[in-house]
């Protein structure tokens, strides 16, 4: 999201439906998580020129009354995303700051890296500890220890990870050898470096208009069978949090409070 939208109606710019009301109407007693895209506006967020928007955006998550994960300009460290570090710290502080005096408290702030090759240290984008309650990353194809530095960084600071942004790009689901390539790394890579929060994301890219020339391919789940069976499998674990009225309790969130 960036103005608004998708938020409480459907929108799509060529990377599928973006609807975010529908998703807390379709699915009680989950966590949401959402990414607000920044790029090229930093430096108009933190002068204030986007507050309606932030504002918009705030009501909409406490409406909700459910945690609220908020990826606040994600993968800032990406190239193609155009950050400039200052900016980019001042434009995250502006944004906790407004919610926290419009007392939205159902919100977790994540700070995204992309956990990719960097030509600069990722404290030039931090925001600071007290505005920082999570470090994510992304995992896709990128060797693992290009993770690390986001990973020690969080350990430094004592903040879970999640990793925002998981897919198997070009070895894609339909392959048989798919699980052993990459999930099977990516469920060690978890325990190992005890992550706490994973997002899949389960799609066809090769089908959405903005994706075609990466040539990605097909990474849902359904469309291999085992594969969809050994993720159901091994998401039912104990280690794994289910959906459920406990949820909200587990994750620290007194909803009745709200």
């Amino acid at each position: 999201v960036n103005k608004g939208e998708g938020l409480d109606q459907a929108f799509n710019e060529g990377d599928g439906t973006q609807f975010a009301q529908k998703l807390v109407d379709a699915h009680p007693d989950t966590a949401l998580q959402l990414g607000l895209w920044m790029v090229d506006d930093c430096a108009a967020i933190a002068h204030g020129d986007w507050d309606a928007a932030i504002d918009r955006l705030g009501a909409w998550i406490q409406k909700t009354n459910r945690p609220v994960f908020l990826r606040v300009g994600y993968e800032f460290d990406g190239p193609q995303n155009h950050y400039p570090p200052q900016d980019y710290v001042q434009a995250f502080r502006h944004l906790v700051n407004r919610f926290r005096k419009q007392g939205i408290h159902n919100v977790a702030y994540i700070w995204h890296s992309y956990a990719s090759t960097i030509s600069q240290p990722l404290s030039d984008w931090f925001p600071g500890d007290e505005y920082v309650d999570w470090v994510g990353i992304s995992y896709f194809n990128q060797p693992q220890h290009l993770m690390q530095p986001a990973l020690d960084f969080a350990a430094q600071h004592a903040k879970p990870v999640m990793i925002c942004e998981s897919s198997p790009w070009v070895v894609q689901t339909k392959y048989a050898n798919a699980w052993n390539l990459w999930f099977v790394p990516l469920f060690k890579f978890i325990q190992t470096n005890h992550i706490k929060a994973l997002c899949y994301i389960n799609c066809d890219w090769d089908a959405m208009q903005q994706f075609q020339d990466q040539h990605w391919g097909e990474t849902r789940l359904q469309a291999n069978a085992e594969i969809l069976k050994r993720w159901l499998a091994e998401t039912a674990q104990g280690r794994y949090l289910k959906s459920s009225p406990d949820l909200y309790r587990f994750l620290g969130y007194n909803s009745a409070a709200q």
